[in-house]
């Protein structure tokens, strides 16, 4: 039964944020230093098939690296998930936003899944830092209706150096 119990717990979502009456869930997180000093962010984020989002609203999802101290931060590409008119009307107008890692368009009824991969350069700060989400649920003229945060995991950056020997 422990193992059972062990392998179920490793099949939830390690975060679930509430958004809408519905839950965005957050599988796969990881925080890793490159070789050549570039932070690697990676999450697959999961609209399930339940949540709703109404035909002229837009949900902007924002992960972000913030400091222990909270006096520094950095936010990393979006991912947006529109409505159905909010999509047409702003592809019409071309307003949609050029800096985001990815747009999705709602599929009424539909699980949709975002893999998420973004790479910024390190800085001292982010060693220590945690990784956020922040949802921001708008409606037409981009009236904020909603917006919550939710804290996802701690970065911890440990970059060991290995020095070669020579024995003999």
């Amino acid at each position: 039964y422990i193992l059972l119990t062990i392998w179920m717990l490793s099949l939830m979502p390690i975060v679930a944020q509430v958004i809408g009456g519905s839950q965005v869930q957050v599988f796969n997180q990881s925080v890793t230093i490159s070789d050549n000093q570039m932070i690697i962010v990676g999450m697959d984020l999961t609209i399930p098939a339940d949540m709703e989002i109404s035909s002229d609203r837009m949900l902007t999802l924002v992960p972000m690296l913030q400091s222990k101290d909270g006096l520094a931060n950095k936010a990393l590409p979006s991912v947006v998930v529109y409505g159905r008119r909010r999509a047409i009307v702003n592809e019409r107008e071309g307003n949609l936003p050029k800096d985001a890692f990815e747009i999705v368009h709602r599929k009424k009824g539909e699980a949709q899944t975002v893999n998420y991969t973004a790479r910024v350069p390190f800085e001292s700060w982010m060693n220590g830092s945690t990784l956020d989400l922040m949802a921001n649920l708008c409606g037409c003229a981009n009236y904020l209706q909603e917006e919550e945060t939710a804290t996802l995991m701690p970065v911890n950056l440990i970059r060991y150096s290995i020095i070669p020997h020579i024995a003999f």
